[in-house]
């Protein structure tokens, strides 16, 4: 039987560094994504867009919108299979004064109202959600790395119990965050062009 050579470690390890660094590079190199989270969704004027609950003061903010407390719902969120945080979560609709719920959506898709609440799946009156909501809409004006894109219109809401106490409206066209305006005017998060502004 041949005799074999014994290599040190020190040896065994300096032939393995140039592998190791090119392998460090190959996963720096890499993008690195995570799946986005779920949003509450709001149709509003032939559009879903995101809306998010401001909390109340003194509460932590979650973006989310409360949903009824459940225990399919929770079953439902425990048993979710996805890589995205927040499922199920659900999609809006202010009309005549009030909040509605109009479905449920998680990862795998849309869940029917009727599913959680009985009845033949109507929309349900979101009677418990009091909460300040605010949205966008509109033609994408600008993008920022940290907060997302700046539409043309911010909405808001004020809900009590499910009901409309005041809703206002605010032009993003002129806001200091959109490239353009002078350079002293500009937010702590300014925009990059999105081609899409009007």
């Amino acid at each position: 039987m041949p005799l074999r050579r014994r290599v040190p470690l020190r040896g065994r390890l300096a032939g393995a560094v140039p592998g190791l660094l090119a392998l460090l590079g190959l996963l720096g190199s890499a993008s690195v994504q995570a799946t986005e989270p779920l949003r509450d969704l709001l149709e509003i004027g032939g559009e879903t867009v995101p809306v998010e609950a401001l909390p109340p003061p003194g509460r932590r903010a979650t973006g989310w919108l409360d949903l009824p407390p459940s225990d399919l719902l929770r079953d439902m969120a425990r048993a979710e299979r996805c890589s995205a945080l927040g499922g199920p979560r659900g999609v809006y609709r202010v009309d005549g004064g009030r909040l509605w719920l109009m479905r449920l959506r998680r990862c795998g898709g849309d869940i029917a109202l009727h599913e959680v609440f009985g009845g033949s799946g109507e929309p349900v009156m979101a009677t418990w959600i009091s909460a300040e909501l605010v949205a966008q809409r509109g033609p994408v004006l600008c993008s920022r790395s940290q907060g997302g894109d700046l539409r043309q219109t911010t909405l808001r809401w004020r809900i009590e119990e499910g009901v409309v106490r005041s809703a206002t409206e605010a032009d993003n066209r002129d806001s200091p965050a959109v490239p353009g305006m002078p350079p002293g005017a500009r937010r702590a998060l300014p925009c990059r062009p999105t081609g899409g502004a009007s």
